[in-house]
């Protein structure tokens, strides 16, 4: 990633950068929301040298820390908005939990049970600092993609989830940082970052 950004530079945040009070609305199935109060020291110590970048960065606090399983609307694309639709995105939940019971009924092969997440090193994307997650026994992966096919059981629910973003993360991770900066600072933020980050 770090020659990605090297050759293509930075990406500021879309909202950050210009907006970061914007209403937006989404809904996510997520875990590890926020992150076991046994990593909140660690998690602080990333987040305070983090911090030292200056006013370039948004950095996520510990309460906000999450890992997004799968989106059924996305917050980037609901932004301002109307009362209507965040009544109308609401309805869906009735439908979607529906959906979902399998995942969630006792005696079902399809429950979800307890996983292990094991942190691994702070990451650098162009657009993004992220926490990425291993799943040694494959269980989220299994989940997104069980999620996903109980949703399509639901053909008009399915068919206007992907409309509203349904979105499947290609890796377990957290988001913990934003880049949101003038062009002027992108060679100095690079700067700090490459010379204080391990690879």
């Amino acid at each position: 990633m770090r020659e990605e950004i090297r050759r293509d530079g930075w990406v500021t945040d879309k909202f950050l950068g210009s907006n970061p009070d914007v209403p937006t609305f989404g809904l996510n199935l997520a875990c590890a929301w926020p992150f076991p109060e046994a990593l909140r020291a660690s998690y602080e110590r990333m987040a305070q040298r983090l911090s030292a970048l200056g006013p370039w960065v948004y950095i996520y606090p510990f309460s906000f820390t999450h890992i997004t399983l799968v989106t059924f609307a996305s917050f980037v694309r609901h932004t301002r908005p109307t009362p209507e639709l965040v009544k109308a995105l609401e309805g869906k939940l009735p439908e979607i939990t529906s959906a979902l019971a399998p995942l969630f009924a006792e005696g079902s092969p399809d429950r979800i049970k307890s996983f292990t997440l094991q942190p691994q090193s702070p990451a650098l994307a162009r657009g993004a600092g992220i926490l990425p997650l291993l799943n040694p026994d494959g269980e989220v992966a299994r989940l997104r993609q069980r999620t996903v096919e109980l949703l399509q059981r639901n053909e008009p629910l399915h068919r206007e989830l992907a409309e509203r973003g349904l979105n499947v993360p290609g890796i377990i991770h957290s988001t913990v940082m934003r880049q949101v900066m003038a062009k002027d600072c992108i060679t100095t933020l690079s700067t700090f970052i490459f010379r204080t980050m391990p690879p």
